[in-house]
């Protein structure tokens, strides 16, 4: 009877609920959240190369130590921490609503983020000082070429976070919801580098340590 029924259907005739379109801003959310972790997928990729590289230094005969690391490192590496907790502190706020926690955390992430880049400048300064020169031993080259690296990424940060700075200070309304969301994806998508760039420099500064 269910079968005959069907064969007589009308289906013009037939009233139903129309099933739910997906929210455009949910998949561009989910896009955009890909499109970062493939990134870093590749950024790792990078280091992976670079850390295997560094390892292989027993084929190198004139690999020799680093004397000394530059003193200002572990301050460099307190500010990169603060950074990445302003950052987080800014989608904490961004989440709840709080603007101006928002716009203290996000300025804040990108003020110590900066001077993190200028105390690697000062570290690089100091190794020159002290003779440790990319073309007197291979090891001070690999010092160059991975804390290079990290800062390009991290300059690379700091031009995102400049451009959404504007939106961070301009604020939204009441009734931006949509506004709204843009901002929290943007501080959730800034957060999520942010960590990732201080997880690859505790890897770095602590195989540097080691060797």
């Amino acid at each position: 009877m269910s079968l005959l029924r069907k064969l007589t259907e009308k289906p013009w005739t037939t009233t139903g609920q129309l099933e739910e379109l997906p929210d455009p801003y949910v998949i561009a959310a989910n896009t955009k959240r890909t499109a970062l972790f493939v990134f870093l997928g590749v950024v790792s990729s990078l280091f992976f190369l670079f850390v295997m590289a560094q390892h292989q230094r027993e084929a190198l005969p004139d690999w020799q130590p680093i004397t000394a690391l530059p003193s200002i490192l572990g301050l460099n590496t307190l500010l990169l921490i603060g950074a990445s907790l302003a950052m987080q502190y800014a989608k904490a706020a961004a989440d709840g609503g709080n603007l101006a926690g928002l716009k203290r955390g996000f300025v804040a992430a990108g003020l110590l983020t900066a001077a993190f880049l200028v105390g690697q400048v000062i570290g690089w300064q100091q190794m020159t000082a002290t003779g440790q020169v990319i073309q007197v031993n291979p090891a001070n080259a690999f010092f160059f070429l991975l804390t290079g690296a990290h800062g390009l990424h991290l300059v690379g940060g700091l031009y995102v976070w400049a451009r959404n700075s504007v939106r961070v200070l301009r604020g939204f309304g009441q009734d931006d919801a949509d506004q709204a969301r843009e901002l929290r994806l943007s501080v959730e998508l800034c957060t999520t580098y942010w960590h990732y760039l201080l997880l690859i420099w505790l890897v770095l500064l602590g195989l540097l340590l080691v060797t």
